[in-house]
């Protein structure tokens, strides 16, 4: 058996004829399907009081509910008194707006660690919807000035009084501008894949419930990264079941691996060849 190297040039021009042929928007989905538990969650997410603080009204019977639950209750735990009591403030009370904003501060401040312990927000599903972006060829490939359209639905908990009250919400299509995605590049053999990774798609999410308006900001990117990386890297080429036969000879000839190394003109696939 003899070696040798071949080397192979991937331009810029080729690689945009190639990007062109895909279809845009591209759609991913996380997960890909939902499990039929009901319970199923992406993973949790920190919550913080907005800066409305109290939600404008509820935003449905369950948050009504809620309320119902507090004033009926007597036994109640010292953290749920202590968001007991902040229902009992009259939102129109004679103060001053000012007087109002810097009390909102404070209940903001006194409500937030009560609040961690009983509510909980979890994360359901990600769907991204990506329009045709640029590129540069390097290693990573770098995908650059992405549109990225993403919906989230969520899953709010919260417990108290021994009850347990639940709200699923979903956003609409939040629009993200100028981000970017970096296609790592992996070879085994003769066969190259790439594993994406997403920089920043992340997006704060606002809610209401128990009569507060709350935001989360559940750090989608990496879950959405965890989750494809899960998935593996796809191939993007085999050279694994190339053989030529070679004139004259009963030897043929094969790639036995391959290297890539970026290039001023895009890169360089090095493909070190057998014969046998």
């Amino acid at each position: 058996m003899s070696n040798g190297n071949l080397f192979l040039l991937v331009t810029n021009e080729f690689a945009k004829q190639t990007l062109d042929a895909v279809s845009f928007p591209v759609k991913i989905a996380i997960p890909d399907s939902l499990p039929e538990t009901g319970d199923f969650s992406l993973g949790e997410a920190k919550i913080d009081i907005a800066d409305e603080g109290r939600a404008n009204g509820y935003a449905d019977d369950e948050d009504r509910t809620a309320v119902l639950l507090r004033e009926g209750q007597t036994q109640a735990d010292d953290e749920d008194v202590e968001i007991f009591n902040a229902y009992k403030v009259d939102a129109n009370d004679p103060l001053p707006e000012e007087g109002k904003t810097r009390r909102l501060g404070k209940f903001r401040k006194t409500l937030l660690q009560p609040f961690k312990r009983i509510l909980s927000v979890e994360l359901v599903w990600v769907k991204m919807e990506v329009d045709k972006p640029d590129f540069v060829l390097s290693d990573p490939i770098l995908i650059k000035d992405m549109v990225v359209r993403i919906q989230v639905q969520f899953r709010a908990c919260a417990k108290m009084f021994g009850k347990k009250i639940t709200k699923i919400f979903t956003t609409e299509l939040i629009t993200l501008e100028a981000r970017q995605l970096e296609l790592a590049l992996h070879t085994s053999g003769a066969k190259v894949s790439v594993l994406p990774s997403f920089t920043d798609v992340d997006v704060m999410l606002n809610f209401s419930m128990l009569g507060f308006a709350f935001t989360s900001q559940p750090g989608i990117t990496s879950i959405v990264n965890k989750q494809l990386h899960k998935r593996g890297a796809f191939e993007i080429l085999d050279l694994s079941s190339f053989e030529k036969g070679i004139p004259f000879s009963s030897s043929k000839l094969r790639v036995a691996s391959i290297v890539i190394a970026p290039d001023q003109k895009g890169l360089i696939i090095n493909m070190a060849m057998s014969v046998s």
